[in-house]
């Protein structure tokens, strides 16, 4: 599992089982149609799964965070293993630490399982798994890992970073389980560590940035605004500070001050500018209302001159500007251009309470479905007793085929491949408006159920 950091400063998830020939793929324009327009791109993360479906499990898990949670995911650990050469040999805390760099995180853990037992105060093992838990979205694991740090010496190299992040990792579980208390609670212990991380590490964009989040999800606005500062002074020419910066402000209703963040950019340099301006604008889209972003719309679809950008962003300007309800046409419409959903339509489309079709539109007759192959059940979810649920948008075409197709949930990824299959021999009669065929769009749901 890789995620990659776009030319155009966006990030893209991706699994593969051979990643130099993938990567190489991706530079030359061939592996994926959202990467071919947004090179040149570079590795920023990377990871192994013990086989495809955990691989596709864990790409999905991390389709579905933010960017900020994806930034902060790949942000580098600072870890000091208090070893000298880390070289890999027989040292098993120098193997872990060499499988925690391949993103080998479980095989890490297992590494030091004998150390551990033998020697629950081994630092240097202690801070390798927290790190692996870290890396593996386990706040908790990290804790209990870093408690062992805390009492033995906390002044180790990197405890305070590792401990934030494991904060943070809490703090994101505490908001999915709506204990806001608690999250804020954990968001603002998070915000402290890295503020002494911080003193280890003056100026560390990466320790900076997640500061800001940190102070962000504990609401602390005031001190926010200034650990977003902070991180754009620090990185005066990172679209993404700009961006994260905007996002913040149109959280806490102060959209207007995006103008004066613009002109404290770098004015010598009119290709940072407009990459600035598009990253604040992404930042605001399906946050603050239209009228206030179409201004600076206007700029950025102006001074735009690379077409699929211009078409990604007219895209973009249909959903946003739709009275009531998304289209779910603008919406495949933009999830064709932009598949990695930097708008994040699809949690908006399953929030809203949608008929399959449009049915409702004079002069509309919908299409009807005239053959549903049943889905082939994985022979894994099946061995494993395992039930679930797939829904998609699908685009059917004017002769009642199937056209583009792009997941909006799943109960696990390991049915998404047989779920697009099925939908793909799908077949309707046309849909017309007033007598002609168009194209409708529809909510196709497959249930896999064991009898």
């Amino acid at each position: 599992m890789y995620i990659l950091r776009c030319g155009d400063g966006t990030l893209y998830t991706g699994i593969t089982v051979d990643l130099p020939k993938r990567l190489d793929a991706h530079e030359r324009g061939t592996a994926a149609k959202y990467t071919r327009t947004r090179r040149p791109v570079t590795l920023a993360y990377q990871e192994t799964q013990p086989d495809r479906g955990s691989a596709l499990r864990r790409e999905a898990a991390l389709k579905k965070l933010g960017r900020a949670k994806k930034l902060a995911l790949i942000a580098p650990v600072v870890v000091a293993l208090l070893l000298g050469s880390l070289a890999v040999g027989d040292d098993p805390v120098a193997r872990a630490q060499a499988l925690l760099q391949q993103g080998k995180y479980g095989a890490a853990l297992h590494e030091l399982d004998p150390v551990l037992a033998h020697d629950k105060e081994n630092i240097a093992a202690r801070m390798v798994a927290a790190a692996a838990c870290v890396g593996a979205g386990d706040g908790e694991g990290a804790q209990a890992h870093l408690k062992w740090v805390g009492q033995v010496d906390p002044a180790t190299q990197g405890y305070d970073l590792l401990r934030g992040r494991a904060l943070l990792l809490q703090a994101d579980t505490a908001a999915e389980a709506k204990k806001d208390k608690r999250q804020r609670e954990l968001a603002s212990d998070a915000a402290d560590a890295f503020a002494k991380a911080l003193v280890e590490s003056p100026h560390q964009t990466s320790i900076l940035a997640l500061r800001a989040m940190a102070l962000r999800a504990a609401g602390k606005n005031g001190e926010a605004r200034e650990a977003y500062a902070d991180w754009i002074n620090a990185s005066p020419r990172d679209p993404n500070a700009y961006g994260a910066t905007a996002a913040f402000f149109a959280e806490i209703g102060a959209w207007s001050e995006t103008s004066a963040l613009i002109e404290r950019a770098p004015q010598d340099d009119p290709r940072l500018l407009h990459d600035l301006r598009t990253s604040v604008l992404l930042n605001g889209f399906t946050v603050v209302p239209w009228a206030s972003l179409k201004p600076l719309y206007d700029t950025v679809s102006t001074e735009e001159t690379d077409p699929k950008a211009k078409q990604r962003l007219e895209a973009m300007r249909a959903i946003v500007t739709t009275d009531g309800s998304p289209s779910l046409l603008a919406v495949l419409d933009y999830l064709d251009i932009d598949p990695d959903d930097r708008l994040n339509v699809r949690t908006k489309v399953l929030s809203e309470t949608l008929p399959a079709t449009s049915t409702n539109v004079e002069g509309l007759v919908a299409p009807q479905p005239v053959s549903r192959p049943a889905a082939v059940y994985p022979d894994i979810a099946r061995r494993a007793r395992i039930q679930g649920a797939v829904i998609m948008l699908v685009r059917i075409r004017k002769d009642g085929t199937v056209g583009s197709m792009h997941l909006l949930a799943t109960s696990n990824p390991m049915f998404n491949e047989a779920a697009l299959t099925a939908v793909r021999q799908w077949r309707w009669t046309p849909g017309t408006m007033k007598g002609e065929p168009i194209e409708v769009p529809y909510v196709a749901r497959v249930d896999f159920r064991l009898k």
